[in-house]
């Protein structure tokens, strides 16, 4: 029944929007002098121990969670003050723990990378929210595997998003907080970023020694949407794979070679459906920077995944509709509880160690290696006359189940960017780009994340399972081959572990009669097996 007088539950709703609406819009800042009236009593403290004491702190690197929770947003954001020398409208903030973050980050050049990105959905009117960080490595116990978080650094709130002195002001923030409280220069290994020319500007700019990337993810999502040609053109499915090609080449020369001889085949594609894309990621230098072999930084392959990821999760379910508040609101209440949540949720220290739990699929591959050394592993030297090992991948697409000097030639001449005269098709030199990975010692410039696994600091230089966690197969069936480790004591290890997940809750056996002895469990064939396959291990076999 409808009662006399009452609206409809369409014009509640129109009318709750709409005061919604006049809320945000009567108390939003346009100026930049309007915002510092919210973020001046936000500053920075001048000393790093009054910033330990705001973090609550004890000084031992622990955190009370309950005094941590119950303070205020001043306690829980900062703001970073800088010149007015970058022509644009917008501040700068970071916490208490990102600033441990930062001061942990400058004690390891080169070895971690810098991501930049502005989220267009986090908006307060025309303010866009843009993030600076870093990622690390952790064990996902409910996918069991290794995957990489992202780690936020800086937070910037900026009408000019995404220009040269937005991504400056950003930049800089980070660096000056590095230098005022550690009093050392941030340097990273690698930066990444979309394709943004302010955020490319930047980083060439700040670290004109640090290689620049873009994301590999976001090009190949481009290119399957249909946005650079229609998916409806005869060779759109070709092209796919011709793009990963180049995607996954070991070399500058190599990416190079890949993209000469691609580019010869679309030029005899009637319609000029490439050209787009031929000319925003391959003819321009600076934007050629999507390929994996072309990153020494350790845990770096060209992706902003990880950033992507963490925004998501901001949306879905950890600051919902939070930035659509009052200006008053934004800075009490969403900036502080967005820098918190991800100061308690990532550890005190940022973990780039390989954790001691490894995917069981990747041991079992690299006993496959190890079972087949004889066929797809031959050791060699390097330049410097040191040991290097060429993989043969278990799934090659070249047609070859052997290791063979002749494939070795055709992949060195490919990875010096020429192609060998026996390679008479693109498609077969794509597949011998892909043939091999190379295990060599690791460079002391750029290293490797410390692995109980990899006691012997070995280096997959171009693989992408290698470069995104840290370890892979390869790496594991070398150091079982020289007996560091045992790799078939560790896959007995991960099949009783999960023998023991899967048994259930309660004790399903039924207890003995007292005074009776108990049946002896038969010898049977599995212990036997299982000590002829640790005796195995231990000869590195």
């Amino acid at each position: 029944m409808l009662l006399t007088g009452c609206p409809a539950l369409a014009e509640v709703q129109w009318a709750k929007k709409c005061i919604k609406r006049q809320k945000v819009a009567g108390v939003q800042i346009k100026t930049l002098l309007e915002m510092k009236q919210y973020v001046l009593p936000l500053a920075m403290p001048s000393t790093l121990s009054r910033l330990v004491t705001m973090a609550g702190d004890d000084g031992n690197g622990c955190t009370d969670l309950l005094d941590h929770v119950s303070a205020s947003a001043s306690e829980k954001m900062v703001y970073i003050p800088q010149d007015d020398i970058f022509g644009v409208e917008g501040a700068c903030f970071t916490g208490p723990m990102q600033v441990q973050w930062l001061g942990q980050l400058a004690k390891m050049p080169c070895q971690w990378v810098m991501h930049g990105d502005s989220k267009f959905k986090l908006h307060h009117g025309e303010w866009v929210l843009t993030t600076f960080g870093t990622h690390m490595l952790r064990w996902d116990t409910h996918h069991l595997k290794l995957v990489t978080t992202f780690v936020p650094l800086i937070y910037l709130i900026c009408k000019q998003h995404e220009s040269i002195g937005a991504c400056t002001m950003g930049v800089r923030a980070a660096k000056l907080v590095a230098k005022k409280y550690y009093n050392l220069e941030l340097l990273p290994g690698a930066t990444m970023a979309d394709h943004c020319d302010g955020l490319r500007t930047t980083f060439k700019k700040e670290f004109p020694i640090t290689m620049f990337g873009t994301c590999w993810p976001h090009i190949i999502r481009k290119w399957m949407e249909g946005e650079y040609c229609k998916k409806t053109w005869e060779h759109f499915d070709d092209v796919a794979p011709q793009l990963r090609a180049i995607h996954l080449a070991h070399t500058p020369a190599m990416r190079d070679l890949l993209i000469l001889k691609y580019g010869e085949v679309w030029d005899t594609w009637p319609g000029g459906n490439m050209n787009t894309f031929w000319n925003t990621y391959c003819r321009d230098a600076t934007w050629r920077v999507w390929s994996v072999g072309l990153f020494d930084c350790m845990l770096c392959t060209p992706s902003q995944q990880t950033e992507e990821n963490w925004h998501k999760q901001l949306l879905l379910s950890k600051i919902p509709g939070m930035f659509k508040g009052s200006t008053e609101h934004l800075f009490n209440a969403t900036l502080p509880a967005l820098i918190d949540m991800d100061a308690i949720q990532i550890p005190t220290t940022l973990t780039f160690d390989v954790p001691s739990t490894l995917p069981e699929a990747m041991v079992k591959k690299a006993l496959w290696y190890v079972d087949h050394q004889e066929t797809h592993i031959q050791v060699c030297k390097n330049d410097d006359e040191d040991f290097m090992y060429y993989v043969l991948r278990k799934d090659n697409e070249t047609g070859h189940k052997k290791i063979s000097q002749r494939l070795i030639d055709m992949y060195d001449a490919a990875s010096e960017g020429k192609q060998d005269a026996r390679i008479k098709d693109i498609d077969y030199l794509a597949d011998v780009c892909g043939a091999f990975q190379l295990v060599q010692g690791m460079d002391p410039k750029w290293k490797v994340p410390r692995c109980e696994y990899n006691p012997c600091k070995l280096d997959c230089i171009y693989c992408k399972g290698f470069k995104h966690v840290g370890i892979c197969s390869h790496v594991l069936a070398i150091n079982h081959m020289l007996k560091k480790i045992n790799l078939r004591r560790l896959v007995i290890t991960i099949g009783q572990c999960k023998t023991k997940a899967g048994a259930g809750r309660g004790n399903h056996r039924r207890p003995e009669p007292a005074l009776q002895r108990m049946a002896q469990r038969e010898p049977d064939s599995s212990d036997e097996e299982i000590e002829r396959a640790l005796l195995l291990g231990e000869q590195g076999k």
